[in-house]
């Protein structure tokens, strides 16, 4: 059975996270834009830099996952605390 966490940050994640990327979105973009073009770069270096470039955009994405869900966690949190208050 999946926890009440979980469901709670996939339903976060799916109807909510977009409205508050809006804030940042062009400075997201930006970024965006920034690491596609170094990773490609990168990529047409090589066979071997290709596969470092794979490695990195799969560790980025699960470490961004984990960091995601600590920081949704902590905010759940808090606000339980502040409901109980």
């Amino acid at each position: 059975m999946r926890s009440l966490y979980r469901i709670l940050y996939e339903y976060a994640a799916k109807y909510k996270a977009d409205a508050f990327l809006l804030a940042d979105q062009d400075e997201l973009a930006d970024h965006q834009q920034m690491v596609d073009h170094a990773l490609e770069d990168l990529a047409g270096m090589g066979p071997q830099a290709a596969e470092l470039v794979k490695q990195v955009q799969d560790g980025g994405d699960v470490l961004a996952d984990i960091y995601g869900n600590a920081h949704f966690l902590a905010g759940l949190s808090v606000g339980m605390e502040l409901g109980r208050l």
